[in-house]
């Protein structure tokens, strides 16, 4: 099962900035630091999620999926088949995927349940987040989650996985929400430690060298680099960042992408801005 995960978002009204690490961790296999974390849904449409994200069955290979392309493939449905006009695509699309999701999480807990355990250590399987634009071109933004109990799926092999579908209120100035092993990125974002505090008077230097670089991806740029500097090996967080940004009114911008990502995902992959250094 793939797991592991820092997603970062810095939202308010007029933008939201996305970024995350690259690393995968499966079980018995070496961490994968080339993984697509953020997936671009067409133009206005982003999903990133952290946590136990797919499956890699090497016998029943039928039984593989993963989190982002079954996003594509619930943007696809909506596409497809909804009116163009739809007032919240975001919406729409989040209740596809999750139905879906749910299927999955339930089948790996009555087939798998001994690598699903092994996979997390608390109750949490996934959180997610569908941010995008409504019709009227505003930024809207939908956190979803799956647990189970674990205790209770311990002692009788089963327990229901329970879905939340959470609606954002978006803020009018910047505000960080995170997901997945983003514990050490929120100790040095409120600065509640020492070493916090040294870190920042550390940005405040650096920054004054780079007043001309977008504040936003740089903060999100410079939490996830704490988070995989301070991190243990086995968090699961690691490889080269990715960011997008998203005006409202506007589509989609990449600021960081690995190569191998696609621009958009209902496209192939096409050549773009460098890996992070």
């Amino acid at each position: 099962m793939h797991r592991g995960t820092i997603v970062l978002v810095d939202i308010k009204q007029s933008r939201v900035v996305i970024a995350a690490d690259s690393r995968v961790a499966t079980i018995g296999e070496k961490p994968d630091d080339h993984r697509c974390k953020i997936t671009a849904l067409g133009e206005k449409m982003i999903f990133a999620a952290a946590g136990i994200a797919g499956s890699n069955h090497t016998v029943l290979k039928s039984l593989n999926w993963d989190a982002s392309k079954d996003a594509v493939e619930a943007f696809k449905t909506i596409h497809n088949t909804v009116p163009p006009k739809i007032n919240d695509p975001v919406e729409a699309v989040a209740a596809e995927w999750e139905k879906k999701m749910k299927v999955r999480y339930t089948r790996e807990e009555r087939t798998a349940l001994i690598d699903l355990l092994g996979s997390t250590t608390n109750d949490v399987l996934l959180d997610s987040v569908f941010v995008g634009l409504d019709a009227h071109g505003q930024i809207t933004a939908r956190e979803l989650s799956f647990t189970f109990n674990r205790a209770r799926a311990q002692k009788g092999g089963f327990a229901p996985v329970i879905s939340s579908n959470q609606l954002w209120t978006i803020p009018a100035a910047m505000t960080l929400k995170a997901m997945g092993h983003s514990e050490i990125a929120l100790e040095f974002a409120s600065q509640a430690s020492p070493r916090a505090n040294i870190e920042f008077r550390r940005w405040q230097l650096e920054m004054l060298n780079r007043r001309n670089e977008d504040p936003d991806v740089l903060y999100l740029e410079h939490l996830i680099h704490l988070e995989i500097t301070y991190a243990t090996p086995n968090a699961g967080v690691g490889g080269d960042i990715d960011i997008a940004s998203l005006d409202s009114g506007g589509t989609i911008q990449w600021i960081r992408r690995k190569r191998e990502c696609p621009e958009d995902s209902l496209t192939l992959a096409r050549s773009g801005p460098q890996k992070s250094q």
